[in-house]
Order: structure tokens, then sequence, then C-alpha cells
């Protein structure tokens, strides 16, 4: 805790090593191998398979799954509706170069209905590609918000906080983002549209945040007859509120961690990339934002 209190410039320099070099890693990462995008962002396979009684969804789920593994298929998606006279099972799969899909439904359809409940019907299962054009859309538009969120962030901060103050606010928001995604990159984790947009929000939270630390600071100062630093005051606040800090943030990580225990594909997806970015911003508030926003003041050369 002293040594963040007295030594910002050493704070800061570690910190823009090790998210730097994250950054970085993710960049060349995404040129490589690139993300682990769910079914929404690339080409898919849907089975559709009908039953009537609701007692019979776990069998049916299980039969399937046995059937796709035969074929090494362990990317799916399982969803079910209903109509009002029969429920729909639907399952979205995603697998390179499948040339077996008529095979596949032959044996999805002879290992879900294998007594006599229900009359020989073709129509009961389907399987169909569907060809995906979000993947390259979402690429540009995703990119197309993130720069003009960039902008956005820094005028709306520059009223408040003038030139300096919002250059910290934007970059703690690029930092936070770029940050949390590369470490999913890293892990894996399937990128949707949701998830990548629960990473986006958590780092514009980060941004007014760091806008409101700085407001403090500014507030404080004018309220302080002695020649405080801004960095000072920002550390003091952090180190003094750290148990409150951390019992806020372990109490929304906690709660994310919960929502896992539903077992949803897309919960569990969500909530853990919203863990991984909870835990950069609020490391990217300590380590970069307040120490860069004490370099720019000119008080790291003190």
């Amino acid at each position: 805790m002293k040594l963040y209190t007295t030594k910002p410039m050493n704070i800061l320099k570690y910190s823009l090593i090790i998210f730097s070099a994250i950054i970085l890693i993710g960049i060349t990462g995404l040129f490589t191998f690139g993300f682990n995008y769910s079914y929404q962002l690339k080409n898919y396979y849907e089975i559709s398979a009908i039953y009537f009684e609701e007692s019979e969804y776990d069998s049916k789920v299980a039969s399937i799954k046995e059937q796709l593994s035969s074929y090494e298929i362990t990317d799916s998606y399982f969803e079910t509706s209903s109509n009002g006279f029969y429920n729909i099972l639907n399952v979205k799969f995603t697998k390179k170069n499948f040339d077996k899909v008529d095979e596949l439904k032959e044996k999805i359809y002879l290992s879900i209905y294998v007594d006599d409940t229900y009359p020989i019907n073709d129509s009961y299962v389907t399987i169909s590609k569907v060809t995906s054009t979000t993947a390259n859309s979402f690429k540009w538009i995703a990119l197309a918000t993130v720069i003009s969120m960039c902008a956005i962030i820094f005028v709306l901060a520059f009223i408040f906080v003038k030139t300096k103050g919002a250059t910290v606010v934007m970059l703690s928001y690029i930092f936070s983002l770029l940050t949390s995604l590369s470490i999913v990159l890293f892990t894996r984790l399937p990128l949707t549209i949701a998830s990548a947009s629960s990473v986006f929000v958590v780092s514009i939270f980060t941004s007014i945040i760091s806008l409101l630390l700085i407001l403090y600071v500014r507030e404080k100062m004018k309220e302080s007859k002695e020649n405080s630093s801004s960095y000072l005051i920002m550390s003091n606040f952090i180190v003094e509120n750290f148990k409150k800090i951390l019992i806020s943030v372990c109490t929304l990580i906690l709660i994310f961690i919960l929502l896992m225990f539903t077992f949803d594909i897309n919960l569990i997806t969500i909530s853990s990339q919203i863990i991984i970015s909870l835990i950069v911003s609020v490391l990217d508030l300590i380590f970069i934002s307040i120490p860069i926003y004490a370099h720019f003041m000119g008080e790291t050369k003190k």
C-alpha cells in the first residue's frame, strides 16, 4: 500500500507493461487463430425435432448428444419451444466441412423415436444449414462502435475535465475493453453478440467511474487548504475504501458465479466474460487510470 501511495510512476510503468503485453498478445492471437465465435457468428447446422410430452426432453437431448458425439461434434446448443400442439427441440451445432447430414438425420430419428408412440414421419426431424453473414458484419459494426465510442467518451469527458482528464477517461475505456477481450481470446470462451456487448458495457462503466473519480479529486482539491496532489487524494481514497471496493466487486462476481450454476450455456458465457471484465476494470482504474492522471498532471516528476 505504501508503494502505491508514494511511487505512482513505478506502478504505472509495470502496469502498462503487463496490460500492453496482454493486449499485444491478444492482437497477435486475433490474426492467427481468432476468437472462438459461437454459432451466432459463423455458419452452423440446425436440427429440429418434434416431441409431445415435456417429460421426454431429457431423453431426447441425451439421444441427440450421443449421436453428435459419434461425429466428434461438441460445439452444440440446445433450445426448446412450443407452438401449442407440440414441443420443438432446436439444436444448433458447428462443424467444418460436414457432409453427413442425411446420415446424421437418420441416426437421430431412429434414436429418439424408437417406440410406437410416434408414427413414422420423416418431417419429425429436420437438419438445415444456416449460412451466417453476421460474423463479418459484426466485426465491422463492433470496430465502428468501439472507435465512435472512444470519440464520444472523449468529447463528453472533455466538457467536464478538459483534455488531460478526458484522455485518461478514454484510455481507461480502451485498456479495459482490449484487455478483457484479449483474455476472452486466450481462454477460448465462446464469443457471442450478448457476451461481447456485456464486455463493451462494463468498459463504458469503467470510463464513467474514471470520470467520476477525477471529478471527485478536483472537488477535494478545491476544498483542501493544503497543496495536496491529485494522486495523493486518489490513492488515499482507494486505500481507505479498499475493503468496501473489494466487497462490492466480490459480491458482483458471486452473483454472476451463481448465475453460471443455472447451467444455461448463454448465461455461463455472458457471466464468465462479465467476471473477467469486472476484474480487469478494477485493476485498470487502480493501476492505470489513477497513475496516468497523476503523470499528466506532472505529479510523477515531484
